[in-house]
């Protein structure tokens, strides 16, 4: 499998994919928003050997009193249907977390409570907001206190974070 940055020419794929995958078009609406807004801190897409394209990550800031934290959340993750169960999202996960290692952010947050993520080293944080959070904090990184949001786009959306 090959794991590379989101390209203009994949934003068709991406619709398709989230259109495929999830029952309303919150998903769709969400990242488009989030890179429009320009707030799309990383966007990785996994193809097969053979080029054809199965999975998408967005990573966007996670904002903390107003401002960026620098924290990053990871804001959707899905692999096609038909490649799901073969570790595809762990490892499209994998690269997405080293890459942010790589870059220099202090962390990542999850709103998913699923075990799923601490199987990758995130872990739960009880904290005063209306989503269950998980963390993984890059070289022992505090995890910043204050008024959490994931930004204006996420405001009253329901989402399922991974599929």
């Amino acid at each position: 499998m090959l794991i590379r940055t989101e390209a203009p020419a994949d934003i068709l794929f991406i619709k398709q994919l989230l259109s495929s995958i999830f029952s309303s078009s919150e998903e769709v609406s969400l990242v488009t928003t989030l890179r429009e807004n320009g707030r799309r801190t990383l966007s990785l897409v996994a193809c097969t050997d053979e080029g054809e394209k199965i999975g998408y990550i967005m990573f966007s800031p996670l904002i903390v009193n107003g401002e960026d934290s620098h924290w990053q959340v990871i804001s959707l993750v899905c692999i096609d249907e038909q490649y799901r169960g073969q570790g595809l999202a762990t490892q499209l996960v994998k690269e997405g977390l080293n890459s942010l290692i790589e870059f220099g952010y202090p962390g990542c947050v999850v709103a998913d409570n699923s075990s799923f993520w601490q199987k990758l080293g995130f872990r739960h944080v009880t904290l005063d907001f209306s989503k269950k959070l998980q963390i993984f904090s890059f070289n022992e990184q505090p995890f910043p206190q204050g008024d959490l949001s994931f930004g204006d786009e996420f405001d009253g959306l329901a989402l399922a974070q991974m599929r």
